[in-house]
């Protein structure tokens, strides 16, 4: 989750995935653990470790909408609910992250992507 991209680069939009980042990272978890696979396969254990990568970003503009509709929809649940009750930003600020992911949606100049990194191991 710590390389995404946004094109034109709102603000709002990368202040959105530092929250999602920072509530995961409070609860153990951490963002970045696709780049990290093969080390923790390894290391326990794993071989004939098959590291990839990809791109979450949409294909044509009709799909634009739903895939950053569906990042909004991130901060509506539990996650959304750990940078308020944290203090991290408030209701109103919230709505204007998710607002910025709408309106990107709808931006014929924009762009978003995001990279996975995904394993495929035996042990």
């Amino acid at each position: 989750m710590d390389r995404a991209i946004f094109s034109p680069e709102e603000p709002l939009l990368l202040e959105s995935f530092e929250l999602i980042e920072k509530a995961i990272m409070s609860y153990g978890g951490d963002p970045s653990v696709g780049r990290k696979l093969w080390p923790i396969l390894n290391e326990v254990g794993f071989r004939d470790i098959l590291i990839s990568s990809s791109w979450e970003q949409p294909e044509t503009f009709q799909e634009w909408p739903n895939l950053y509709k569906g990042w909004m929809n991130v901060l509506d649940g539990k996650l959304g609910e750990i940078v308020i009750k944290n203090g991290w930003v408030d209701e109103e600020h919230l709505h204007n992250i998710k607002k910025a992911y709408l309106n990107l949606g709808h931006n014929k100049s924009g762009y978003a992507g995001s990279p996975w990194g995904e394993a495929v191991a035996r042990k």
